[in-house]
């Protein structure tokens, strides 16, 4: 139960303010030793922790405990192209705030980076490697992952009803943890390899979102970056005690929409328009070009 300080749960509350605690002191500690520090080491673990748990999944079969159906049957229900998705908005709007919030765009978080980079440093290799590398770890290893092991112990018909909203949100919290335990003695590493991969993929986007917010006061407000970095962490402490005390429901769903998809696709429009035709294209696409290895077609100026 939720909705009042007296019944939310205190379990959640203990986490938010762990990993909120967590958050606040890596962006104290700077770029460097800090955001740069906490990604050179939970990156590899959650590619390592992905590889394993989509091998395991995908090589399940019918002599396996609990296995009803083929994980490939859900691999194909995922790959499988529905195009009458294409006429609908809402497919869009989602695809779009889950695009730029994966690639930070439309939140700060590009811009930022890209100040403490050096002139000549190549931004085309670097954009191409972050894009690629990320959208090979949602795209590929996640869709290996989350639904092939869950259609496999529940079948696919369950798993269209539990992803008919467009997410597999309840599933990746609750569903696939319980599945785990059909792995037998490998089940509980399973398990912390997965709340290991969802809470390594959390804290970067999470670092992601503070460091624009630290360098702000830092530079306009000549804010110390400790004070800077508590400062994050007691706003984000008010904001996000609503989603706890309320959830599910409430604040979190509201949040999630304004914030995550529809103020990223407004923002990320005014910077093209920023971009293209204030700052001027002619002057990106001389920035974007120096120092670069790769050279973009003329082609993406439209793009």
């Amino acid at each position: 139960d939720s909705g009042s300080l007296s019944t939310f749960p205190r379990e959640a509350l203990c986490w938010f303010l762990a990993t909120l605690a967590l958050n606040t002191y890596i962006l104290s500690r700077g770029l460097v030793k800090g955001v740069e520090l906490a990604a050179k080491i939970g990156m590899p673990l959650l590619l390592v922790f992905g590889a394993v748990l989509a091998v395991n999944g995908l090589t399940l079969g019918p002599g396996d405990p609990g296995v009803i159906e083929s994980p490939l049957a859900g691999l194909n229900f995922v790959w499988q192209p529905q195009t009458s998705g294409l006429m609908n908005p809402s497919t869009w709007l989602a695809a779009a705030g889950q695009v730029f919030f994966t690639l930070s765009v439309g939140m700060g978080s590009i811009h930022c980076y890209a100040a403490y980079l050096r002139e000549r440093d190549d931004i085309t290799l670097n954009a191409t490697t972050a894009g690629g590398v990320n959208e090979f770890v949602e795209v590929i290893l996640g869709s290996s992952i989350l639904i092939p092991i869950a259609t496999a112990y529940l079948g696919l018909n369950l798993v269209q009803a539990a992803t008919a909203g467009g997410s597999g949100f309840g599933m990746a919290f609750t569903t696939l943890p319980t599945l785990f335990n059909n792995w037998g003695a490998f089940g509980p590493f399973a398990g912390a390899m997965w709340f290991g991969l969802l809470f390594f993929a959390g804290v970067t986007s999470s670092l992601a979102m503070g460091q624009p917010v630290v360098a702000f006061l830092q530079d306009e407000l000549r804010v110390r970056r400790a004070p800077a970095a508590a400062a994050f962490g007691f706003a984000t402490l008010l904001l996000g005690l609503l989603c706890v005390i309320l959830f599910p429901g409430g604040s979190f769903a509201e949040f999630d929409f304004w914030t995550g998809t529809f103020s990223l696709i407004v923002f990320a429009f005014l910077e093209v328009i920023i971009f293209g035709w204030i700052f001027g294209i002619d002057r990106g696409w001389a920035e974007i070009q120096r120092g670069g290895d790769l050279k973009l077609p003329n082609f993406f100026k439209y793009v």
